[in-house]
């Protein structure tokens, strides 16, 4: 049966804050396929959803940040930064200062040490502190050359602020130290669309046709995960990673071995997006399903 949303619109991305909320990115399918830039943006608080504010442009990423005046940031491809309150409401702002003179755009992002670090396609890199404060850490404007490493980044994360990984097209990782960025010498080809930092500090990516990388900086290793599918984001959940195709979830454990294929009770038709929160609580955003999974109980939002 279809939900309160997935009659005219489509999920795109989906987030976990505090407290029972969530915060959810959804397309209307009419406007989708008519390539109408935009975005519905809805917080889900402990059962309830509360309004939905409509973006004119496309978002590209959410994360948690629980700054003083927002708990989520909501990042446009363009470089649009929507803050969302614990309440529903939001305020709207730019990620950079100024906007880059290479072309791009914002494909995602990751709260590292209390500021919002967004990546994207031409290299794109920026940072957004708590009090406003905003540095463009893009490699070419940090003195790092970019050509020859395909087209740009996909997804970030990191254990600290002098600790981050980007990963991309082409199979690039990129360590940033805190000053300047490296790119790493990659066991893949393949595209990378989404990387996650465990809390030991190991960092794991997924990507094109079942492509599954972990690491650190200087040693990276290459997974045999025997998937076809392309895995489109992965998590940290009940001392594994899980990553998820469109029409799967698949789990590892951190010791190696085959991935395991995860049914859940709410038997979803479509995944894509992960989120997860201390091993504890995983949320999974599919095209029309959305799920909160916890160790012993499975919650449908939509």
């Amino acid at each position: 049966m279809p939900g309160a949303f997935t009659t005219k619109h489509s999920f795109r991305r989906g987030c976990l804050g505090k407290d029972g909320r969530l915060l959810l990115l959804m397309v209307n399918d009419e406007l989708a396929e008519a390539r109408t830039a935009h975005t519905g943006v809805v917080l889900w608080d402990n059962g309830r959803f509360r309004q939905i504010t409509t973006t004119a442009w496309t978002a590209a990423a959410v994360v948690l940040v629980d700054w003083p005046d927002a708990e989520f940031a909501v990042v446009g491809e363009q470089g649009q930064l929507l803050k969302v309150r614990a309440d529903g409401g939001s305020s709207e702002a730019q990620v950079f200062t100024e906007q880059p003179r290479e072309p791009g755009v914002f494909k995602g992002a990751a709260c590292v040490g209390g500021q919002l670090v967004a990546v994207g396609a031409g290299f794109w890199c920026a940072s957004v502190a708590p009090d406003g404060t905003r540095r463009d850490l893009s490699p070419r404007r940090l003195g790092t050359p970019t050509d020859g490493h395909g087209l740009g980044f996909e997804a970030v994360s990191g254990a600290s602020a002098d600790d981050l990984v980007a990963v991309g097209w082409d199979g690039a990782i990129w360590h940033f130290d805190g000053t300047r960025w490296e790119p790493q010498t990659s066991p893949v080809r393949s595209i990378l669309s989404q990387v996650v930092c465990r809390a030991d500090g190991e960092f794991w990516a997924c990507g094109q046709a079942g492509t599954l990388v972990r690491g650190r900086r200087g040693q990276w290793q290459a997974l045999a995960t025997g998937i076809r599918e392309n895995l489109w984001s992965l998590a940290p959940f009940c001392g594994g990673i899980v990553t998820a195709s469109m029409t799967n979830l698949f789990r590892f454990e951190l010791d190696g071995g085959r991935p395991q294929v995860i049914g859940l009770d709410s038997d979803p038709s479509s995944f894509y997006w992960l989120d997860a929160k201390r091993d504890e609580v995983l949320l999974s955003t599919g095209n029309k399903n959305v799920v909160l999974v916890v160790p012993d109980r499975e919650f449908v939002i939509d």
